[in-house]
């Protein structure tokens, strides 16, 4: 009997010894696990800012290119393109059949607009809304811009990012607006706008967000003074998730609720 009694002591023994381990293996591999999901998430965290890095990047670039353009083509023939009254005999190819034509001459591109957010109607074919559609077929054909952005037989009665109008890198494309007030001021100034749609609602025009309160922000601070009303850069005011009425944005939506319009001149 002490016998059986000592053998049954060793197995329990061996069983709860036994037991322990089983429980300290699932443990580390709990432990390694959670450590490698974290990896993971911090992968997916680390690409996604990378993306909206680039974002901005392209977005500022992109900015920037369209208003050294128009400054490079103020200076070589003392005229806005678009707006060019002379277009079509001191620019190769500015005819007919590339749809190009010689503007006003009255410095305003199209119809000097009291909300740059609004619709330009830049597929209803006469001036001066025209002119919309004219100032990028203008830098084109004098080859301050290339027709990789533009096509030089684009219609302008069919208007389409990379035909008509640039297209952006991430999404949407730049519209040229002439607005006579600025957002938080009274101004006048031509304005490259970023917007996701080519072509709004005839009367409304403030359906064409292109990018979130997190992204415009960032542009904003890249290029100018981080406050969505004041300077260069300003940002639809009040739409939905992009900013309010002071300038600041609502940097926690991801949803695209921004129209960009950067100043390239006063």
């Amino acid at each position: 009997m002490p016998y059986s009694i000592y053998k049954l002591n060793i197995s329990k023994g061996k069983i709860l010894t036994h037991i322990k381990e089983e429980k300290g293996f699932t443990l580390a591999w709990i432990v390694i696990l959670i450590a490698f999901a974290g990896g993971l998430i911090a992968i997916v965290f680390y690409a996604q800012q990378l993306r909206k890095n680039a974002q901005v990047l392209n977005i500022t670039k992109e900015m920037q290119r369209y208003t050294a353009s128009t400054v490079i083509f103020k200076e070589k023939y003392d005229a806005v393109p678009g707006d060019f009254r002379d277009a079509e005999f001191r620019l190769a190819e500015c005819n007919e059949e590339n749809y190009c034509f010689g503007g006003d001459g009255n410095q305003v591109i199209g119809n000097l607009s009291e909300n740059w957010m609004q619709d330009q109607q830049v597929d209803n074919g006469v001036m001066p809304d025209l002119e919309t559609f004219l100032f990028w077929k203008h830098l084109l054909l004098s080859g301050i811009i290339n027709d990789e952005l533009i096509e030089k037989k684009g219609d302008p009665s069919q208007p389409k990012w990379g035909a008509t109008h640039p297209k952006a890198k991430n999404i949407g494309g730049y519209q040229i607006v002439q607005s006579s007030i600025i957002p938080g001021e009274s101004a006048a100034g031509l304005q490259i706008i970023l917007r996701s749609r080519v072509k709004a609602e005839p009367t409304i025009g403030f359906d064409t967000a292109a990018v979130s309160a997190y992204i415009a922000k960032a542009v904003d601070d890249k290029i100018d003074d981080g406050n969505s009303v004041l300077g260069r850069l300003r940002a639809s005011v009040g739409e939905k998730h992009c900013s309010n009425k002071v300038g600041l944005y609502f940097e926690l939506s991801s949803s695209k609720d921004c129209s960009l319009a950067y100043q390239v001149d006063k």
